[in-house]
């Protein structure tokens, strides 16, 4: 899958060099083969932060906004977990991990719905630069984790729902939805 629309990038943007006129012909035809079969799928698509801050992260997100493109329904999930790591640690918050969860006080959630909402932002910025509209959205109805095998993790939780009636619709729209990785309880509580 990545292969094929790295080639079509190639192709597109001219940073391919086809070589023969019957390698060109199979690889267009393996790039349609590839947009038939999955055209009006939903791919799902979490990216790690450390994708996102690299500097080859605009070469990334174009193959992404080629799977829109041609029709695939693209949804991003910018990961932010070592940006909040280093958004804590400037700040001087401590948040230990249990069991690879981070047990999150009320004094980290706003540091860490910021980093967050940086990486989203970062993803729309990058789309809105090939003319993609992406929206960053509050679809994840999220409820605290609780306490468990004694360990209160505080304000961390988990994915209690998601809004997929309202996903379809922004899809439907020609959109590509951005969840950043915050979600929100019935009263409006992050986690």
């Amino acid at each position: 899958m990545k292969d094929i629309v790295q080639v079509l990038s190639w192709i597109v943007f001219g940073k391919y060099f086809v070589h023969t006129v019957g390698m060109a012909v199979h690889i267009i035809r393996d790039i349609f083969s590839y947009a038939d079969r999955f055209q009006g799928s939903v791919f799902v698509i979490q990216i790690d932060y450390d994708v996102i801050a690299h500097p080859s992260f605009p070469m990334v997100l174009q193959d992404l906004v080629l799977l829109h493109q041609i029709g695939i329904r693209v949804v991003l999930v910018p990961g932010a977990r070592s940006h909040i790591d280093e958004i804590l640690q400037r700040y001087g918050i401590d948040c230990p991990k249990v069991n690879g969860v981070r047990v999150s006080s009320a004094e980290a959630i706003p540091f860490i719905k910021m980093a967050a909402f940086d990486a989203a932002n970062r993803v729309m910025t990058l789309l809105s630069r090939h003319r993609v509209t992406g929206i960053i959205g509050n679809w994840v109805r999220s409820r605290g984790l609780g306490v468990i095998d004694g360990v209160d993790y505080e304000e961390s939780g988990k994915v209690d729902a998601i809004s997929i009636d309202l996903i379809s619709s922004v899809l439907d729209d020609g959109l590509v939805p951005i969840f950043p990785c915050i979600g929100w309880s019935l009263i409006g509580r992050p986690y």
